[in-house]
């Protein structure tokens, strides 16, 4: 059996929603992860739903890590 982890930076500013302006901040609606352009790494894609009904994309580059779990 195997863990993947995946290990991104938080947004350095807030993400304002495409449709009104307003800070972001519902609670994740979707989640894509596209290949990166180096290995072990993918570019993770979070939707969020604001307050006024818009959805807004997050694009975060990502380091992924897998690592055995050895089970005797």
């Amino acid at each position: 059996m195997e863990r993947v982890a995946l290990r991104s930076a938080p947004p350095s500013i807030a993400v304002r929603c495409w449709h009104c302006g307003r800070a972001v901040e519902g609670p994740r609606a979707a989640r894509y992860l596209y290949p990166g352009d180096r290995p072990h790494s993918a570019i993770v894609e979070d939707w969020h739903l604001c307050g006024c009904g818009a959805y807004q994309n997050v694009r975060r580059p990502t380091e992924i890590t897998v690592s055995s779990l050895h089970r005797g």
